[in-house]
């Protein structure tokens, strides 16, 4: 009998567990009738939050983006940068070349110098520092912080990103300043590209004449050690040869001892005055005549002097060097910042819509959960009556 008995009790048992499990599902047109008896409730918060969005977006400032594109100049724009007169050709030091111009610049070293400056803090900060009237003028200062917070606010204003050297076919450098008016904000990017190149620009210039200015002292250093031993040695000279001569006539010796093939043979070891006072005597005239001898010539008696009128040529034409370094340009501003057409901030389509979002999604939680409140307080209510 008990044994009967068990299925009864276990399918019992089953018919309560499922009867528990049915209460608890959730009922999707219970939902939709409880989402449209409390309609109100969806409604207010997706009202509410679509009329905070549109007051928003009229109210707040809007924020103007402009952009600027910097490309490499040509090598035309960098031809005064590259003259012959300070190409000085490769030098091999451990196996490796170097070059030994003076000065030079190609194309993608320019590109260089061109990103640098506008990368630079330094130079940001120096165009801030220069026109800290007109960003005062326009409340973009606050006097309550320092200027070095104030100019950290303005810096952030400035975006810039570099070309990528495998997706891109050339170099570029993008820059972007936002800014409430958009006049200035043009104004303001194409005043700070130009201020950075034509800063570099002078650097380069500094760089440059220091450079040359340094090859020539060094090549009149070179001059001067070569004339001064130049000089040291014919001194020397004419007086062991006057030294000879007065040797030579002090013992009557008018012609030299040797003969032609033999003073030719002979080694330098063998006294001068030897040689006969004609014979030193000629050489001593020749010897005080070489000034007025090459008086005449452009780099005078230098031309006795072994390489001497080639370094002299050299100097004298780097001096006479002139670079229009208005003709140089680093880079080239291929877009100039203009006016753009509208703001990019804020965004009112995007911010309305979700708005929109999340008002609707705010008032359907909101409505299952009154609900599901008034629900429960229902039951609830039934089982005090009972």
């Amino acid at each position: 009998m008990s044994h009967n008995q068990h299925p009864v009790h276990r399918s019992e048992h089953e018919a309560g567990r499922d009867a528990h499990f049915h209460d608890d599902e959730i009922n999707l047109f219970d939902l939709l009738t409880d989402l449209q008896l409390q309609k109100r409730w969806v409604f207010v918060p997706l009202i509410s939050c679509f009329l905070l969005a549109v007051f928003y977006v009229n109210v707040a400032k809007p924020v103007y983006q402009v952009k600027s594109v910097v490309k490499a100049a040509s090598e035309k724009e960098l031809v005064e940068l590259n003259p012959p007169q300070l190409k000085g050709g490769t030098q091999i030091i451990d196996g490796k070349a170097y070059s030994t111009d003076v000065f030079s610049m190609d194309v993608a070293e320019a590109f260089e110098q061109s990103k640098q400056a506008l990368l630079s803090r330094d130079y940001r900060k120096s165009f801030y520092q220069e026109n800290i009237e007109l960003i005062t003028s326009n409340e973009l200062y606050n006097e309550g912080l320092t200027l070095e917070q104030n100019f950290d606010q303005f810096n952030k204003l400035f975006k810039i990103s570099l070309s990528n050297d495998k997706k891109d076919a050339e170099k570029f450098i993008e820059l972007k300043f936002e800014l409430g008016n958009p006049v200035l904000a043009a104004d303001f990017l194409n005043q700070y590209v130009a201020y950075c190149l034509g800063r570099r620009l002078s650097d380069v210039k500094s760089t440059f004449e220091h450079k040359l200015s340094q090859k020539v002292k060094k090549l009149e250093y070179d001059v001067s050690l070569i004339q001064d031993k130049y000089f040291t040695d014919k001194s020397r000279r004419k007086l062991e040869v006057t030294e000879a001569l007065s040797i030579a006539r002090s013992i009557g010796l008018e012609n030299s001892v040797f003969q032609s093939s033999e003073m030719i043979t002979s080694t330098s070891s063998l006294p001068r005055y030897m040689y006969g006072e004609k014979a030193l005597a000629a050489e001593k005239r020749a010897l005080e005549n070489r000034e007025n001898l090459t008086k005449d010539l452009p780099y005078g008696e230098a031309h006795f002097i072994a390489r001497l009128p080639e370094k002299s040529f050299e100097i004298k034409k780097l001096k006479e060097l002139k670079i229009d370094f208005t003709q140089v340009q680093l880079a080239k501003v291929d877009e100039l910042a203009t006016l753009p057409h509208k703001p990019i901030k804020p965004r009112k389509a995007i911010i309305v819509a979700l708005s929109i979002v999340v008002g609707g999604m705010i008032g359907l939680m909101t409505a299952l959960l009154v609900a599901g409140y008034k629900r429960y307080r229902k039951e609830h209510e039934n089982d005090l009556v009972i």
